[in-house]
């Protein structure tokens, strides 16, 4: 799985397999890929990103965050990776 990859087809797929995976303890690693990825790379995992930290928010022990969270994922499509 490689985010970072030259092949938009490999970047694609590897969003893809962060979805289905919903771990949210990856989120620093994917923060630091953003930071310094490509512009491609960073819109291929805004989606990713966005949804394992509102996944992650939904057990949080603020209410407004909880709600938040979950307003986000009910106003939501199913995520996707951008495609290239």
């Amino acid at each position: 799985m490689d985010l970072q990859s030259e092949d938009a087809a490999v970047r694609t797929k590897a969003a893809e397999v962060l979805i289905e995976q919903g771990d949210a303890s990856l989120l620093p690693r994917l923060d630091e890929i953003r930071e310094v990825g490509s512009r491609a790379v960073r819109i291929a995992m805004k989606p990713v990103v966005d949804l394992l930290k509102n996944r992650a928010n939904l057990a949080s022990a603020s209410p407004d965050t909880r709600r938040s969270a979950a307003a986000d994922l009910a106003m939501g499509d199913a995520p996707r990776p951008f495609r290239f």
